[in-house]
């Protein structure tokens, strides 16, 4: 897949590629709750940026703002849950275990103790927030801003985003990012450990 902008060519991987990458393949997302916070993270930064159709249509820097992010998701999450305390349960297992796990989590939380000490721990939203920020910045489709805590998104992120604009927990969370109420039929079932085509 390619796009040729006004940033110049750049190449895209189809989501059954063999470069195409899955979530599994975050630092430190070797467990299920590590894979439930790392795609929740991933998902959510898309839809954060990229609420509209429009948007994955337009050519432009997006800027990320770590604790603003983080704090954007856990309304989210906050949202979710208010929707199943509703009885208006979530049919994508996948998203309803990771906002349950994301929302447990306090924001910040610095290690105390061995190696850890002044370091976020992974106990924190924060920590798995900067930790997918940075994995992106590694495959090119982030970089760090010089004043620390916000990134800045490349057109590689806008062009793998937008072959997964269609799946149902992109689409939940750009909803709920507009304040759109999102009907329970509008989600199917998708597995957290298939391969992601951001």
């Amino acid at each position: 897949m390619l796009s040729d902008g006004d940033f110049g060519l750049v190449l895209g991987v189809n989501p059954e590629s063999p470069f195409a990458f899955r979530v599994a393949d975050l630092p430190n997302a070797n467990t299920r709750n590590g894979r439930l916070l790392a795609g929740l993270v991933l998902v959510g930064i898309a839809a954060y940026v990229y609420p509209s159709p429009a948007d994955l249509d337009e050519q432009r820097v997006r800027r990320v703002a770590e604790t603003e992010f983080e704090q954007w998701l856990r309304a989210a999450c906050e949202r979710l849950r208010d929707r199943d305390a509703a009885g208006e349960p979530i049919p994508e297992e996948g998203l309803d275990e990771a906002w349950r796990a994301y929302h447990e989590k306090p924001a910040i939380l610095v290690g105390d103790r061995g190696r850890g000490v002044g370091r976020l721990s992974s106990k924190c939203t924060l920590y798995w927030v900067r930790n997918t920020l940075a994995w992106l910045a590694e495959q090119g489709m982030a970089r760090p801003e010089s004043t620390g805590g916000t990134w800045l998104l490349t057109e590689r992120f806008r062009i793998q985003v937008k072959d997964m604009a269609t799946e149902p927990a992109f689409t939940m969370l750009a909803a709920i990012g507009r304040g759109e109420h999102v009907p329970r039929t509008t989600v199917t079932p998708i597995s957290l450990d298939e391969e992601a085509g951001a």
